[in-house]
C-alpha cells in the first residue's frame, strides 16, 4: 500500500508556458511565538522547464527558503 506525503504547499494555479510551466502555489508553516504559536503563509509562483519533476523542484525551493524542513 503507498501512502501519499502530507504537503505543506497547495498548488492552486498551472499555467503552461512555452519551455515548461508556472505553478502557483499556497504555502504555510506554524511557528513559536510568545507563549503559543503563529501560522504564517505565503502565496508565490515557481516556473518549472519542462520534463522536470514538480514536486521534487517545489521541495528543494520550499527546503532551500526555510518554508519546509
Amino acid at each position: 500500500m503507498l501512502l501519499d506525503m502530507i504537503k505543506p504547499y497547495q498548488i492552486t494555479h498551472v499555467r503552461k508556458d512555452v519551455d515548461g510551466q508556472t505553478i502557483f502555489f499556497k504555502v504555510s508553516k506554524t511557528v513559536p511565538k510568545g507563549t503559543g504559536f503563529a501560522t504564517l503563509t505565503m502565496d508565490s509562483a515557481l516556473f518549472v522547464s519542462d520534463g522536470e519533476d514538480i514536486d521534487g523542484i517545489m521541495d528543494n525551493y520550499l527546503k532551500d527558503s526555510g518554508w519546509m524542513l
